[in-house]
């Protein structure tokens, strides 16, 4: 008899379809670790275990892109890690193993220079083989696996009132990965600079530039090769207290992503207010958007104010507007109330989105609504 498998853990919580329904409850997961750390005075060093159990075993489909994934019905790892301080140094690190011997190491450092200074320098390298189910590394990539690089911050108060930030990070896949089948590389430049006048105003303006290796048709070639693509981001913030209940905040950003020749544009412009009663519990808060993208590669990311413990975020691309209302009512000392109504309007679209997320019509609404109780205690 055919022992029993499963492709994939689905992890998304849908239940949509006949299909989604079906695998419902259909693989089991036995999770348990524990944790041992030691702390003295300026340093601490810890030592973790954690073990998974499948039933019924995972077996994905091979493909050359995920040879090095977890199949089976066990997946072990431990790991080491430690951080301490030396003057006006801080350093700090993890090593891990994975059940197949695989290894996954990460090595920082935080140090002033100056009193006016902070850099950072971080190390990690991911084995191609390395596997986990929940591991989040620091990295470009989603997985902690198949990556090394190397990633240099630092951060320069000039004046009380100016400052910059900025990062480089140089990073390299040494196997396959989503939409690049060869081994592929990449950098990442961040510049950020920021003027804080005094109490009420704040202005910043934001430089990101990112180059990585991505599967494409080229022209004349009938077979997707690597080739570098380029994206590139601007973005200006001003934030005001004009008094002590109302907040204004604006921002612009562009976006910029593609070949050179062939470049996916995008821009996007909102404005935020809050505004909070004097005699009354409520605050009341709101954004309203514009935005334009080539395509959803050009699209753009904005967090949004929500309902308590929400994390809110919008991806915009294509054209249209957005906007929200967010109210919040403290009747109470332990009692506070919040609600908010988004939507996005798409004019000239007849569905937004695709596949089970298809919605037909140009506009998209939702409502929360969300109590908070406070129990005494004694």
């Amino acid at each position: 008899m055919d022992e029993v498998t499963a492709a994939s853990i689905i992890s998304s919580g849908y239940h949509r379809t006949v299909t989604e329904a079906a695998k419902r409850g259909q693989v089991q997961q036995l999770s348990a670790g524990g944790s041992i750390r030691y702390h003295a005075a300026r340093w601490q060093l810890g030592a973790n275990i954690t073990s998974h159990h499948l039933k019924p075993v995972l077996q994905k489909k091979l493909a050359p892109y995920n040879q090095f994934d977890f199949n089976g019905g066990e997946l072990n790892a431990a790991s080491v890690d430690y951080s301490g301080t030396w003057r006006n140094v801080h350093l700090f690190g993890e090593a891990a193993v994975s059940s197949n011997g695989k290894p996954a190491v990460v090595q920082g450092l935080l140090t002033s220079v100056a009193p006016t200074a902070d850099v950072a320098i971080v190390y990690r390298y991911y084995d191609r083989a390395y596997q986990s189910l929940y591991a989040k590394g620091f990295g470009d990539g989603y997985r902690t696996a198949n990556e090394q690089g190397l990633y240099a911050a630092v951060a320069l108060k000039i004046t009380p009132r100016w400052q910059v930030d900025g990062y480089a990070d140089l990073f390299h896949f040494p196997w396959l990965k989503y939409r690049s089948n060869a081994p592929s590389q990449g950098k990442d430049f961040f510049l950020q600079g920021s003027y804080v006048p005094g109490k009420k105003m704040a202005l910043l303006l934001r430089y990101n530039f990112r180059q990585s290796e991505e599967n494409l048709l080229l022209p004349g070639n009938p077979v997707k090769v690597l080739a570098a693509v380029t994206a590139t981001r601007l973005r200006f913030q001003w934030s005001l207290k004009i008094n002590r209940q109302l907040d204004i905040k604006t921002r612009l950003e562009y976006s910029n992503y593609g070949l050179e020749g062939n470049k996916q544009r995008g821009w996007m412009i909102y404005q935020d207010a809050s505004y909070r009663f004097n005699h009354l519990p409520f605050t009341i808060s709101g954004r309203l958007s514009r935005f334009q993208t080539s395509s959803y590669n050009s699209r753009i990311y904005a967090t949004e104010s929500s309902v308590l413990y929400d994390n809110a975020v919008s991806q915009l691309y294509g054209e249209g507007w957005q906007y929200y209302l967010n109210i919040k009512w403290k009747s109470s000392r332990r009692l506070t109330c919040w609600g908010r109504f988004h939507q996005g309007l798409y004019p000239g679209q007849t569905s937004i989105g695709s596949g089970n997320d298809v919605i037909n019509g140009n506009r998209k609404t939702m409502f929360q609504f969300q109590l908070q109780y406070l129990i005494a205690g004694r």
